[in-house]
């Protein structure tokens, strides 16, 4: 797919995941719009595009419908990897469902009215819970254990549901066990 000079949405775009997306959607010529709370990503991770016009950053909640309409407004691709982590949802789960279900909420409500082309969910292998057949095949069981699992998987089907009802074309992406550089690993409240 060429993505010269399209204009994409990254939520979560300064986090692990997020900003290395970043990375390659700027290396293959798109412009990129980033709306991140700064809860767990960070500025450094984005820090070698200061200044450069590819790239505008919108600090902001996808739980806010404001933020996510306005960050959403002309942009073809919209790649959703806002989220909490799950060691955060084992203390705090009300925030976790809040910005991992309704926030996926939002930013679908604002893809579909913002008439984005695409829209990519990233979701989680915590959504399957605890393997007992490995390896997992693609159809295995939804069995979450936390509520960052649980809100994981309501993402899913919300986003299901836009494609289903024809609202939005929609793809969803289930990473499993992901390490490298920028990941966070400190620990919930440290960076």
């Amino acid at each position: 797919m060429d993505m010269r000079n399209r204009l994409c949405l990254v939520t979560g775009g300064a986090g692990f995941i997020g900003s290395h997306l970043v990375d390659r959607l700027l290396a293959s010529g798109a412009r990129v719009r980033v709306l991140d709370d700064f809860h767990s990503g960070t500025r450094a991770n984005l820090v070698q595009y200061a200044g450069k016009a590819e790239l505008e950053i919108a600090e902001g909640s996808v739980c806010d419908p404001a933020a996510a309409r306005r960050c959403a407004e002309g942009c073809e691709y919209v790649f959703h990897l806002a989220c909490r982590s799950v060691r955060e949802s084992l203390v705090t789960p009300t925030p976790n469902h809040d910005v991992n279900a309704a926030g996926a909420y939002e930013m679908l409500k604002a893809s579909a009215a913002a008439g984005a082309r695409r829209f990519l969910y990233c979701s989680s292998s915590e959504v399957n819970g605890t393997a007992d057949i490995v390896p997992m095949p693609e159809e295995y069981h939804f069995r979450p254990e936390t509520m960052y699992g649980a809100s994981k998987l309501c993402g899913e089907y919300y986003t299901q549901v836009f494609h289903r009802s024809g609202w939005l074309e929609t793809v969803i992406a289930r990473p499993h066990n992901n390490y490298g550089p920028r990941e966070h690993y400190q620990g919930i409240g440290v960076r």
